[in-house]
């Protein structure tokens, strides 16, 4: 049995890379959501609604949920 060519390796390895990028982007984005929302609930925003913005449309629902929360204080419980 021969091994396979270098060019379905290179594929394999591409295709791998292509994966792993997207699962860490995957999780950068739950994580920054998941800091959005929580944010959100301690200066007394609705964390769910921002959480969604987030998750839709990502980094730049991150910048402007920062532009819009400001210097709001956050809510002592």
């Amino acid at each position: 049995m021969q091994p396979p060519p270098p060019e379905i390796l290179f594929g394999f390895g591409i295709l791998a890379l292509m994966i792993a990028i997207g699962v860490i982007w995957f999780v950068v984005a739950i994580l920054i959501a998941v800091w959005v929302y929580r944010d959100a609930e301690k200066r007394g925003e609705s964390g769910a609604l921002w959480l969604i913005i987030v998750l839709i449309t990502g980094i730049i629902g991150l910048i402007i949920w920062l532009i819009v929360r400001g210097d709001k204080p956050e809510i002592k419980s």
